[in-house]
């Protein structure tokens, strides 16, 4: 009997929130998958190799329906989808494929670049192209470095056809979830990119290798990518060893999870993370001129924040808290209405929370 595992949501702010807490003691246990028997596994492995040779696109199309588990019963989020099997070989392979078809993207835009005719463009326009053309270089050529070329160039065009056909990028989401859903380390900063991603980002960033995930945040810089200011990226935290990107409220969420889950893991960087939360902790807030401010990002910002310090258990950090709490955002009695009625677990008001946090921090001091 398949173990069917659901989760709803965890990345971007327009879908489920706080999942972990209710996910089942086995959801995050591969082991508790199902173990094809020797001769259906062989069974398996030698269609998926007939498939493989007609390239990534119809490997997916043949392969992902017979190792995919999904549910379509929340009402509330997209269906989800996660491996169906333990076998390692498995595993193995699915990996291999969204290695695969990430490459592929890459190539695409950096064969594309390579014939772009210079004068098309505006001089202001060409350099920020070159700019993120060397960027989706180095993505690409540290990708073949740790996993070698899992696509072939035939494979360019034919997963650019895909994403096009491809409605809402459902079957990009399947594809990912799929691969996300395995834990494989070998994927981590597959998964920290948005150009193929899925439902399982958040619980995997929370889950696999949360120390590397917490060194990258507080060392993130924003807005900046590889020493280079981004036009349209004023709330993204980028990464300073590749630049990649996590949204501030994504960030927040998933240091909340991991204060809610491996509480040790943020006590260890206790000082830098008080200092994190006192510089971003009030980001939306602090840049909502220009029509950019999100009330929502802001309101579940601070929520974010005051899970960390709670955590943290330093009464130091009660001046961090009190400022979290001023200029609430003024729709926040909507915005808990709206959570509830999306399914969502209702969220405290903000004040409340700070309060609560407050006096904990003050009994921990005392």
């Amino acid at each position: 009997m398949a173990v069917l595992i659901v989760i709803c949501g965890l990345f971007s702010l327009g879908e489920c929130l706080d999942v972990l807490s209710v996910l089942p003691p086995e959801a995050l246990n591969v082991q508790a998958r199902e173990q094809l028997n020797d001769a259906d596994l062989q069974a398996l492995l030698s269609e998926w190799d007939n498939a493989k040779e007609k390239g990534l696109v119809e490997t997916r199309r043949l392969m992902l329906p017979k190792v995919a588990l999904r549910d379509y019963d929340n009402d509330c989020c997209w269906p989800y989808y996660v491996l169906r099997y333990k076998n390692p070989e498995i595993v193995e392979r699915m990996v291999n494929l969204y290695v695969g078809h990430y490459q592929a993207q890459l190539g695409r835009i950096v064969q594309a670049g390579e014939h772009t005719d210079e004068s098309a463009y505006p001089a202001k326009t060409w350099e920020i192209y070159q700019a993120n053309l060397a960027w989706h270089t180095l993505l690409l050529n540290n990708s073949l470095k740790e996993h070698g070329r899992c696509y072939s160039d035939g494979d360019v065009q034919e997963v650019a056809a895909w994403e096009r056909a491809d409605d809402e990028f459902g079957q990009s989401r399947e594809l990912a979830s799929l691969a996300e859903s395995t834990f494989s380390e070998s994927i981590y900063d597959l998964v920290w990119e948005h150009t193929l991603t899925g439902n399982w980002k958040m619980v995997y960033l929370v889950n696999v290798l949360p120390d590397k995930t917490v060194e990258c945040l507080l060392n993130a810089t924003l807005g900046v990518r590889l020493g280079r200011k981004l036009e349209t990226g004023q709330d993204l935290l980028c990464r300073q060893d590749n630049g990649l990107t996590l949204d501030v409220s994504d960030a927040f969420h998933v240091l909340s999870e991991i204060a809610r889950t491996r509480p040790e893991v943020l006590k260890v960087r206790g000082d830098e993370l008080a200092q994190f939360v006192r510089k971003h902790g009030r980001h939306y807030w602090e840049n909502r001129t220009g029509g950019r401010y999100s009330e929502f990002g802001d309101y579940v910002t601070r929520l974010y924040s005051l899970d960390i310090l709670e955590a943290l258990g330093d009464s130091a950090n009660i001046p961090i808290a009190e400022d979290l709490a001023r200029d609430a955002p003024p729709n926040d009695k909507a915005i808990r209405v709206s959570a509830k009625r999306d399914c969502k677990p209702p969220a405290p008001v903000l004040s409340e929370r700070a309060e609560q946090v407050i006096s904990k921090l003050r009994q921990a001091g005392s």
